[in-house]
């Protein structure tokens, strides 16, 4: 495919598509919401280091709407926008190494960028957390800190899985991209 433009649209739409397929697949449920799922995360995480963080966040936003299209949990809009495309578009930090990934070829580049992305991600959560569902800290409990246990008993999991999903494919993702110039 000869236009960027068409290939970027291309493989951002598989991209959330394989997102969308990956989050079905629960490994674990949370009570209040958020699971971990067989790396649901990563499509998005690979696509913002090819594209960079413009694209990367785009790309995770559209996926957040569809995700609570599919499985909605609505407590009001801001907490929709807080816990759907803004969590999930912060993915897209993770393309502040997309320059780094294309040139260097470097698995600890594409790890360190990636768990910005999901901090970003982790952050958006904790966000939402404090600010619509604090109530449900246990009494005694501050609800920051609630939050951020709850939030982090999920996405950390998540994390680690896509990390070790991406150290199983980055060298065959790696010849997929051109090569860098001398």
């Amino acid at each position: 495919m000869k236009n960027p433009q068409v290939r970027m649209l291309t493989e951002g739409g598989i991209m959330i598509a394989l997102s969308v397929i990956l989050s079905h697949i629960t490994l674990y449920q949370m009570p209040q919401g958020g699971s971990v799922s067989l790396g649901g995360m990563l499509p998005l995480l690979l696509f913002a280091l090819r594209w960079g963080t413009g694209p990367g966040i785009l790309v995770g936003a559209i996926y957040g709407l569809l995700d609570f299209i599919i499985k909605p949990y609505f407590f009001s809009v801001p907490q929709v926008l807080l816990d759907y495309p803004i969590s999930y578009g912060l993915l897209g930090l993770a393309g502040f190494g997309a320059a780094l990934y294309a040139k260097y070829q470097n698995l600890s580049f594409v790890l360190g960028f990636s768990f910005l992305g999901i901090f970003g991600r982790f952050m958006g959560a904790v966000a939402s957390g404090y600010v619509f569902f604090a109530e449900y800290a246990p009494e005694g409990m501050n609800p920051l800190w609630y939050t951020i246990t709850y939030n982090a008993s999920y996405i950390l999991p998540d994390a680690i899985l896509a990390a070790f999903l991406l150290v199983l494919i980055f060298k065959p993702v790696m010849r997929t991209l051109p090569q860098p110039q001398a």
